[in-house]
């Protein structure tokens, strides 16, 4: 995000699940860390460009779909995959 704000000073950012497909990481555990990303660097941030940051799903993907939407309302922070 750091790259896309300061460096490029893109308005819009886009992050795909990564990992949620042929590499069978929880669905969950990667849509907390990608909104716990988000969000601490907004926190963090004290002057940003970025006024949306959009998460890309594969539609086909249900879990992942259902785990995404619902996350915002969760707010538990991620945990590292071992």
């Amino acid at each position: 995000m750091k790259m896309a704000d300061i460096d490029c000073r893109l308005e819009s950012v886009g992050f795909p699940a990564l990992g949620t497909g042929n590499l069978n990481y929880p669905p969950q555990m990667v849509a907390k860390c990608m909104m716990e990303a988000i969000v601490e660097y907004i926190e963090q941030s004290s002057r940003t460009e970025l006024r949306k940051v959009h998460i890309v799903l594969y539609p086909d993907n249900r879990r992942v779909c259902q785990v995404s939407y619902g996350l915002i309302e969760v707010g538990q922070p991620c945990h590292p995959i071992d």
